[in-house]
Order: structure tokens, then C-alpha cells, then sequence
């Protein structure tokens, strides 16, 4: 019997009973993943002969073993990236006790039982009482958004965490919000850009009559029973009670594998943990490690089932082949980029020309770029349009946002509004900034796809690039539209 014991003071799962070298073997292999692009990396290590403790050399102060002291010996990484902790007792190695995060505990029983071994599990904290008492003023469910909610709570109620997927335009935070009235605790959001946070601040003030907290953006409210929190800003914060919230909800949370997200979730040691994401995929690989820190995914209907039931609006794709430079072939891609892509005036002048006339067709157009040297360029081509980037002063990009939402604005050029925000109106998206990450295509994407009355359906237009790099995103691109979009 193999002994797994809940913590009561983080979100990991202690193994209590020692392991065979191969049932060891087989839960590292399933609780870690191999890094993107290894060849790239210096992978030189330091490895104590003792305990096990491994550190890259090139981020070490010294041949000491962080864990127990011993001089350590050089060796190489395999390149794995590994979430089975170990907590070393004993000079001479002759106890050790492994953890993971509370995500992965269906993984590792699987494992565990593969090995017809039987599983005691212990520690269970008890789950928080109703201390909220919430009246629901939202909009009427769908079908699917309650079957997700009675799978996620399922799933919460075990205290192991859920991710939802659900497509953009699904109601991801109508679902959530709905799961916060349901569980009736108290819940902090995580989020990562202001304008998450004050869509957040605004759909909780309508669906719950709650005036949440905030912190972020130079804002810092004290406590309350649901706060929405930058994750930049509370990563620093020492003194914040997060150990107080008993729901922490992760939006976008294919973000959580960049050290901030991570280092949050698991501080919080949150008795129910919710992940909202469209995108589960990341393109650096690193997948695994937003489920360790949150929970398993749940999903729900695809993009394409919720365009053929009418929940979502049919999109029309349309691409333009980009004219290229004259001149040398770039040698990097870095190279391509600036000169194929940023400072290619004719390819920005077909980019201005598509917008103006979904502009003469009476179209809300936003255009996606990457770098604010391109925004600035476009910007200047293309009459009555904005460039919003992220160090764009707070009350101008408000504005901007809101001429936009309300038509004054006709087309939006942004670094920044790809991701989570949701604008009314939108029937137009320009892929400007090609680049092949499905994540942010998707996304972008799926900020037209919302049905209202009166709506033209959404038109986005995409440019394909020639060139050694460019050309390779341009086709990725178009078979991402195919798998999710079914065109």
C-alpha cells in the first residue's frame, strides 16, 4: 500500500511509503516533461552524489548541494522538466520524501495502481462552509455551461482543482461567476492585464451585485470576500492573505507556467482551484505545469460545434498574399521579422487598404500586431484608427477602448487586446503580426465570434508571408484555422 498524504499548509501531495527504483521511475517520467528546443540550452550541471539535488552550473553560486551540503560532482541535464519535489533527511541519504503538486495527484494514482499497488490517501482538508450568501442576476445559462458547471464542481468538490476549456465567446466568466454564487465562498481572481481586472470588477458588480476589491494597475484595496488581483502586483506582495480565500480562480491560465503564475498558485493552498482557459496548448511545451498547479481539464463543446448550434457567429477567412522587400534574403528570423514584416511598406499598405474598406462597410476593425514599432507604422496609413500598447498611458487607452466599444473609434490597432477582453461589436480582426502561436491566433480570433443582434458575421483577414520563416507561420497559421474553425 502506498501512503499519499494531503498537505494542510500547501497545495502538494506528500508520498509517505518508500518506492521500488521502477515505480519511481515511471511517476518522474509522468510527473515531468522535456523543454522545448533543448539544443539551446547550456546543460552543464551540479548533481550531489548524497541526496540528488541538481542545479544548472550556470545558475549556480557554487558546488555546494543546496539540500544537504555536500560537494557536489558535474554532470548534464537530460533536458526534463521535473514537479516530483524531494524533501532529503538523513547525512547519508537513507530517507527520502518525494512531493508533488496537488494537480497531478489522478496521474500519479494511475501510475500507482498500474503497479497493482492500492492507494491509501489521507489528509483530505475538510471542504469550506457557505459563507457568502450571492443572488444570482446573470444571464440565463446554456446547456453546456451548466453541464460544465455540475463536472467542474464535481471535480472541485474532490479538492483536486479543474481547468475549463471552453472556446472564447463561450462565457467562460459567466460560467465561473456562476460556480462562485453556486460554491458561495470566498474567491480571489487572478488575472494578468488591467483590462482583465476591470472586466472583471465590472461583470461581478453586474452578475452578483458584489463591488469586488482590487489589486493592480496602482490600485490596492484592502480584503474582500472576492478580490481580483493582478498577478504581476501579488506576486510581490508578502503580506497579502491569500491563505484567507478558499476559491482562487486562474483566468487564462495558460499563462500559469511563466514563474509568476506558477509561484502564485502555489502559495495558494485554495480548497477548490479553478482554471479558465480557450487554449490549453502552449507552444513552449510547458502544458503539464498549469495542470500541477491547478487541476485536470474539463471540457466542454469545440468552437465548431458552438458556431453549427448558434451560440457563436460563422467566421468568413479571407488571405492576401503579402508583397515582399527587394534586397538581400534575411539570415535570421529576427532579421525576416523586421524587414518582411515591421518595415514592409507594401505589405503595410495592403494591410491598410483591407482595413479601410472593412471600415467603408461599416465594420468595428481591431488589428493585431506584436511590435509597436509596426502599430505606429499602421497607425499612420490608416485614417480614424488608435494604436494601444502596453505602455500606452492608462486614461488614453481607456478611452481608446471605449470610443472603440461604442463605434466612435472604428479601427483599434493593439499589442495587447488579442487575449481575454471582451468588445461588443467587433466584426473585423486583421492578423497583422503573423507568428505561428495558435494560442494567440485563437484567441484573437474568437474576440469577433460573439452573436449580437444586428451583427454582420465576422470577417478576419490574414496575410501570408513568403520566406524562409514567415512563409513556414503563414501555413501553420492557416492549419490552425482549419482544425479549430473548420474552414
Amino acid at each position: 500500500m502506498i501512503r499519499l498524504v494531503k498537505s494542510n499548509t500547501s497545495p502538494r501531495v506528500f508520498i509517505e511509503s518508500p518506492l521500488s527504483k521502477s515505480m519511481f521511475g515511471a511517476i518522474d517520467k509522468a510527473t515531468s516533461y522535456m523543454v522545448q528546443n533543448p539544443e539551446h540550452i547550456d546543460n552543464l550541471q551540479y548533481q550531489c552524489p548524497q541526496c540528488g539535488w541538481t542545479k544548472l552550473m550556470m545558475t549556480a553560486t557554487s558546488d555546494k548541494c543546496g539540500r544537504c551540503g555536500s560537494t557536489c560532482t558535474i554532470g548534464r541535464w537530460d533536458y526534463r522538466i521535473r514537479l516530483l519535489g524531494m524533501i532529503y533527511r538523513g547525512k547519508n541519504g537513507e530517507y527520502n520524501k518525494y512531493h508533488f503538486p496537488i494537480g497531478l495527484l489522478p496521474v500519479v494514482q494511475e501510475v500507482i495502481e498500474a503497479y497493482g499497488e492500492t492507494i491509501e490517501l489521507v489528509g483530505q482538508p475538510k471542504k469550506p462552509l457557505k459563507t457568502l450568501d450571492l443572488t444570482w442576476s446573470g444571464p440565463e445559462l446554456r446547456n453546456y455551461q451548466e453541464e460544465t458547471i455540475t463536472k467542474a464542481i464535481a471535480e472541485l468538490n474532490q479538492g483536486t482543482g479543474c481547468i475549463l476549456e471552453m472556446p472564447t465567446g463561450a462565457g467562460k466568466t459567466t460560467t465561473a461567476l456562476k460556480i462562485v454564487e453556486t460554491l458561495g465562498v470566498k474567491t480571489i481572481i487572478i488575472v494578468h492585464t488591467a483590462e482583465l481586472m476591470k472586466q472583471w470588477h465590472q461583470v461581478i458588480k453586474d452578475m452578483l451585485g458584489i463591488n469586488a476589491g482590487l489589486i493592480g494597475d496602482g490600485t490596492k484595496s484592502s480584503p474582500q470576500p472576492i478580490m481580483i488581483a493582478m498577478v504581476q502586483t501579488l506576486v510581490n506582495m508578502k503580506q497579502f492573505p491569500l491563505s484567507n480565500y478558499d476559491l482562487m480562480i486562474f483566468d487564462e491560465c495558460h499563462h500559469c507556467p511563466a514563474n509568476q503564475f506558477y509561484k502564485t498558485s502555489m502559495k495558494c493552498n485554495s480548497f477548490y482551484r479553478l482554471g479558465l482557459t480557450a487554449t490549453p496548448k502552449r507552444t513552449d511545451g510547458n502544458e503539464l505545469k498549469f495542470v500541477a498547479a491547478i487541476g485536470q481539464i474539463v471540457k466542454t463543446k469545440s468552437v465548431i460545434e458552438l458556431i453549427n448550434e448558434g451560440y457563436l457567429a460563422r467566421p468568413e477567412f479571407k488571405f492576401i498574399k503579402a508583397r515582399t522587400t527587394d534586397g538581400s534574403t534575411p539570415k535570421t528570423f529576427a532579421e525576416a521579422y523586421k524587414k518582411q514584416i515591421v518595415g514592409n511598406s507594401m505589405r503595410n499598405q495592403q494591410i491598410a487598404s483591407e482595413t479601410i474598406a472593412l471600415m467603408n462597410d461599416s465594420r468595428n476593425v481591431l488589428i493585431v500586431v506584436t511590435q509597436i514599432s509596426h502599430g505606429k507604422a499602421l497607425q499612420k496609413l490608416i485614417p480614424n484608427s488608435q494604436f494601444v500598447h502596453g505602455t500606452t498611458k492608462k486614461p488614453e487607452r481607456d478611452k481608446a477602448l471605449k470610443d472603440f466599444k461604442e463605434k466612435k473609434l472604428r479601427c483599434l490597432i493593439s499589442t495587447i487586446l488579442g487575449e481575454g477582453v471582451d468588445i461588443p461589436g467587433m466584426d473585423a480582426i486583421v492578423l497583422a503580426a503573423a507568428g505561428k502561436s495558435q494560442i494567440r491566433l485563437v484567441q484573437a480570433i474568437g474576440r469577433a465570434l460573439r452573436n449580437e443582434p444586428g451583427k454582420k458575421n465576422p470577417i478576419v483577414v490574414d496575410v501570408y508571408d513568403s520566406g524562409k520563416w514567415l512563409r513556414d507561420h503563414s501555413q501553420e497559421r492557416r492549419m490552425a484555422i482549419k482544425e479549430t474553425f473548420g474552414v
